[in-house]
């Protein structure tokens, strides 16, 4: 069983939205994503009961999930989302290990192929992601997008 730490901005959005300039390349859009979230979790006890939880959670564009865990003890609500020690306050979260794991490709530009998919003005290109063999490295059946 493992305890999954859900986080949701109070203050809107916590997605990138993306759009097109004049030269038809995509570029995001500025906006502001508060650094104040309240914590929840939810205990799961599978990768198909995750998936679940993900799908739920896919169109919600003000939550979003995180490997660690809320330090016992620690307040549920407007907290940081720190793992380390910042400008003199104690870490919220600590390191968790997980039997599955996030990948962040936020500095991974997105590259002129036929295949990029959009929902909800968020782009990725799945096959960005299988350029970087991390399909095949890991044998992984099911992808799920949330920027």
């Amino acid at each position: 069983m493992e305890t999954i730490s859900i986080l949701t901005a109070p203050s809107g959005i916590c997605t990138k939205r993306f759009t097109k300039d004049q030269d038809g390349a995509y570029v995001g859009l500025d906006q502001s994503i508060g650094y104040l979230v309240d914590h929840s979790s939810v205990q799961i006890n599978s990768l198909s009961a995750l998936s679940e939880l993900l799908l739920d959670l896919e169109s919600s564009k003000h939550v979003f999930v995180i490997r660690g865990n809320l330090i016992e003890g620690r307040q549920q609500q407007a907290i940081r989302r720190t793992l380390k020690p910042r400008q003199g306050q104690e870490p919220n979260f600590e390191a968790a290990s997980r039997s599955w794991c996030m990948i962040d490709i936020d500095d991974v530009p997105c590259l002129p192929l036929p295949h990029v998919y959009t929902s909800s003005n968020i782009l990725m290109s799945f096959q960005v992601v299988k350029l970087l063999g991390i399909l095949e490295a890991f044998q992984i059946d099911n992808v799920f997008f949330k920027v």
